[in-house]
């Protein structure tokens, strides 16, 4: 239950951080905050530590997508089941000792800047 709890609070905090750009301009943000959500919960389920919790948002980042128009489509509902796949992902990988950006949402050059403009 509490692996559930981080992953929305994770979900939902980066997408109030990075609105309204981000849902403004085409993200569909529960493919593409949904992502760090989903890793933020299987990191805390798999047991990792802060530095591969990183490591594994890092690799989210790379693989989230999804966009608004999609709505409508087959492809809506997908995007959401992606984005929990996305995060067992990047934590499977962070725990085999994948590295990957340890600041991928505040950095110049990451996800807040690149998807949204800022924060």
């Amino acid at each position: 239950m509490l692996a559930y709890h981080i992953g929305v609070e994770v979900e939902c905090k980066i997408a109030e951080a990075i609105s309204p750009r981000h849902y403004d301009e085409g993200f569909h943000t529960t493919g593409t905050c949904g992502s760090f959500g989903s890793a933020a919960a299987c990191a805390r389920l798999r047991g990792l530590n802060v530095l591969q919790t990183q490591y594994a948002l890092g690799v989210v980042a790379t693989e989230g997508g999804g966009f608004r128009n999609n709505f409508g489509s087959m492809t809506k509902p997908f995007q959401a089941g992606h984005a929990a796949e996305n995060g067992t992902v990047a934590v499977d990988l962070a725990a085999l000792g994948w590295t990957a950006s340890d600041n991928i949402l505040e950095a110049p050059l990451g996800f807040f800047q690149a998807a949204g403009g800022g924060f």
